[in-house]
């Protein structure tokens, strides 16, 4: 994925409206728009923007997006029936919705989400081939899921150009996404996918601990699935869903075993490099050396 960083200013509400039409729907505003600026950080399955809105005006919307925004000072916001403060929890607006708003003086901090990638991430989260991302209101399903997304679309805010790291960018998308599909109510079955998803972030978390486990010997994935009770195939979907960069389960056992290479040779550089090589499974020192100089990525 491509990162991108963007950084908007404006001193009028024509401008401003140029802008928000351009990046997130069908946005119109009226009033008194004295300064906007907004940055955005991200790649082509999310972005992270603040923003700062001076002024008093309105705001009528319509997103591309799924979008999630909290924000400090006075933004109350109406979709159908239901009317809430970005100032008091954070809101979910997605396609369809039409919002309308009263804000004044606000710094916002937003989570834009491409609609194709929460559903292919609810996908692999949930089990559940083709699952629809809708949910039922803007309204958080919890307290305590609205206290959690607010720190960490706030956390997430401070990283900046930190997310160009492209393993980092990855891991905070998972953690955005998955926040997002627990901490607002999906149409649907929703137990039963909550049920799904804690099977099988499970799943992940023992292959995980096998592999780490027993990474000196012979094992195939193939092993590390009979281990957890999983068909391969559905080893290999567990592990797109939560091995951060979507890693395979073969990935994971090479690294596991690079991993356990680096140490014995570190505690000891004097011993046979050859002998460290075969122990780990590489077929010689060469080749060993030469995955230790390569980059790689990250794991859990």
């Amino acid at each position: 994925m491509t990162f991108f960083r963007t950084d908007f200013r404006a001193d009028d509400g024509e401008h401003a409206e140029r802008w928000l039409l351009e990046t997130h729907g069908d946005i119109r505003l009226a009033g008194d728009v004295r300064g906007f600026a907004e940055r955005m950080v991200g790649d082509a399955r999310f972005a992270v923007c603040t923003t700062s809105m001076a002024g008093h005006y309105g705001c009528d919307a319509e997103f591309g997006q799924i979008l999630v925004s909290t924000a400090a000072g006075g933004y109350t916001w109406t979709v159908g029936r239901d009317t809430g403060s970005l100032g008091e929890e954070p809101a979910l607006f997605q396609p369809g919705d039409r919002l309308i708003a009263d804000i004044v003086d606000v710094e916002a901090h937003t989570l834009a989400l491409d609609v194709g990638a929460l559903r292919e991430t609810a996908a692999m989260v949930y089990g559940i081939d083709g699952a629809d991302v809708r949910f039922d209101g803007p309204r958080p399903a919890s307290a305590p899921s609205a206290a959690a997304l607010t720190r960490l679309l706030e956390d997430s805010a401070r990283l900046g150009d930190g997310l160009e790291s492209e393993t980092l960018r990855a891991l905070v998308y998972r953690a955005l996404a998955v926040s997002v599909l627990e901490g607002f109510r999906l149409i649907g079955e929703v137990p039963e996918r909550h049920l799904a998803a804690r099977a099988r972030y499970a799943a992940y978390r023992g292959a995980t601990r096998f592999i780490d486990d027993f990474a000196s010997l012979p094992i195939t994935v193939a092993d590390v699935a009979r281990a957890v009770g999983l068909p391969v195939r559905d080893l290999m979907d567990v592990f797109r869903a939560h091995a951060p960069k979507g890693i395979s389960p073969r990935a994971y056992l090479a690294l596991a075993r690079l991993d356990a290479a680096r140490a014995d040779l570190d505690r000891d550089p004097t011993q046979s490099h050859d002998g460290v090589a075969h122990r780990w499974g590489f077929s010689s020192a060469a080749v060993l050396e030469l995955e230790l100089r390569r980059s790689r990525p990250a794991r859990d």
